[in-house]
């Protein structure tokens, strides 16, 4: 309700074409990462929003871990989504202190749409010893150049893997 409130111009409770276009991006670490996908498939469904106006413009996602949750799941309003991960968890990973007693470890997403772009990038291959709560850090400069461009991060290109499609 607070995103629409921000986006309803008119005040009419309505997000539709008397209300300034938005571009929205949504990113979420870790148990956030889960959570806006959740966000962006409820937008996608939402009545008060004009089905024109429901796309999500970018996604970036920071190693998303839910233990119920097996992968992320990219709704089919998003227009392009960035994962970043890690897969082997690290000696000291501050997730490894968690309530869960193991490691969280990112799983590679799952696009609900062929015309979602979507990439997802492991950080081990790039640099060694990343831990979970590392990944915000490590991913920064391509996640924001992500957000800023709705383009791939040129020097981590080669390390790209496309995400499949459910």
């Amino acid at each position: 309700d607070a995103l629409l409130a921000e986006l309803d111009d008119s005040g009419d409770g309505l997000f539709d074409y008397r209300d300034t276009p938005a571009r929205i991006h949504l990113v979420g670490f870790s148990w956030g990462g889960i959570n806006v996908t959740d966000i962006a498939e409820r937008l996608r469904k939402e009545p008060r929003i004009a089905a024109s106006r429901r796309g999500i413009s970018s996604m970036v996602l920071l190693d998303p871990f839910q233990p119920q949750v097996s992968r992320a799941v990219i709704p089919s309003n998003v227009f392009r989504a960035w994962e970043y991960r890690q897969t082997d968890t690290t000696a000291g990973d501050c997730s490894t202190s968690a309530s869960l007693g193991f490691g969280f470890n990112g799983h590679r997403p799952k696009a609900k749409s062929e015309n979602t772009a979507c990439s997802y990038y492991n950080l081990d291959e790039i640099q060694n010893d990343v831990g979970h709560c590392d990944v915000p850090v490590v991913a920064r400069k391509a996640a924001l150049h992500n957000l800023l461009t709705l383009t791939d991060y040129a020097p981590w290109a080669d390390h790209a893997v496309d995400c499949p499609v459910d």
